[in-house]
């Protein structure tokens, strides 16, 4: 399925991982000048301004729908000046990139010298982020010729590429119907597609293990502490370490357990949304999780704080790392504010 890579504004080619029922919603028609997209109201689409639900829309909202995206074709960069910015980005390898890092394409994990750096935004695209630091992701052998391969492609279409680009809605979204409908979870790292024209999000909320099987994953905690002090007034303290070596060990043997359990339930045709209730608190799970920046202050400071749990400390602290690279200018304000959202 085509997809929209966000910080290109291109268009690139996703697998959908997973299709879920999520059951009759009230569907609603969302209209431009020239598309028509049928919907529930929940489903988010691509805004100007951010991802919004469909029935939050209104007439005049901007949207983005499948266009041509204007670009520098490759040929009229010199030479020389390439072969700069290929020093350059060379040069950012050691501090660019971790001795294990993360491939930016597919999401596996590569030793730093299986690795690249890619231009989010290709120098085709807009030479003045080729010497942006920021601009600078890890990327695999493999995923990075077939990004390479893709540059070329627009490169050829007479300075053109298939992107997005935004237009009006022309009435307010309207109610026609309700039906059963299916949200799509698209694979790594864009989740996104394109329905009827119209860029729109994979919508998944949670992976609930209903319609699909879970995987072995399970979280195993390294600090082993023990609660000290009366419920709302306590404090963690660090056990020994044979009884943190006891505890990793529990718990690791329980989720093995609890899995096997799992899948000797499936292989009877239970359905899974019942052999599910054999696994633990401790297993991974996936979500879509919206919210917009006094929230996302909020829940920074109120989970990112030393009488917070030590594991959605970490969550929290993951979520203002986002904050600050996205929006530093808020980030900044609201450090100066005693971390209180506004």
């Amino acid at each position: 399925m085509r997809v929209l890579n966000e910080e290109t504004q291109l268009f690139d080619l996703g697998r959908a991982r997973d299709v879920f029922r999520s059951g009759i919603k009230e569907i609603v028609q969302v209209e431009t000048g020239e598309r028509t997209l049928r919907c529930s109201t929940e489903h988010h689409i691509l805004t100007v301004e951010c991802w919004r639900r469909a029935g939050e829309l209104s007439s005049h909202d901007l949207i983005a729908v499948n266009g041509v995206r204007t670009t520098q074709a490759g040929g009229q960069v010199p030479p020389a000046l390439r072969r700069g910015i290929g020093v350059w980005t060379s040069m950012q390898r050691m501090t660019s990139i971790q001795p294990v890092d993360r491939c930016y394409g597919c999401g596996r994990r590569f030793p730093r010298e299986a690795l690249k750096l890619d231009h989010l935004i290709p120098v085709a695209v807009d030479l003045r982020r080729a010497l942006d630091v920021t601009n600078l992701r890890p990327m695999c052998e493999r995923c990075h010729r077939r990004k390479t391969n893709e540059e070329q492609r627009y490169a050829r279409r007479g300075n053109k590429g298939a992107g997005a680009k935004f237009t009006r809605i022309v009435r307010h979204p309207r109610r026609v119907a309700e039906e059963e409908t299916y949200d799509i979870e698209m694979e790594d790292p864009h989740h996104n597609f394109v329905a009827d024209g119209v860029i729109v999000h994979n919508s998944y909320n949670e992976w609930s293990g209903r319609y699909s099987k879970l995987d072995a994953e399970f979280y195993v905690p390294d600090f082993v502490r023990t609660q000290v002090g009366k419920p709302g007034a306590y404090s963690f303290e660090p056990v020994d370490e044979d009884t943190r070596v006891l505890a990793r060990a529990e718990i690791e043997e329980n989720a093995a357990r609890a899995f096997a359990a799992y899948e000797r339930l499936l292989e009877q045709d239970v359905a899974k949304e019942v052999a599910r209730m054999v696994l633990p608190l401790s297993l991974y799970t996936k979500y879509l999780w919206s919210c917009n920046p006094r929230s996302l202050m909020h829940f920074c400071s109120l989970r990112n704080h030393e009488s917070a749990q030590f594991e959605i400390r970490r969550y929290a602290a993951a979520a203002e790392d986002f904050l600050e690279r996205v929006m530093p200018v808020t980030h900044e304000a609201f450090i100066a504010n005693g971390r209180v959202a506004p």
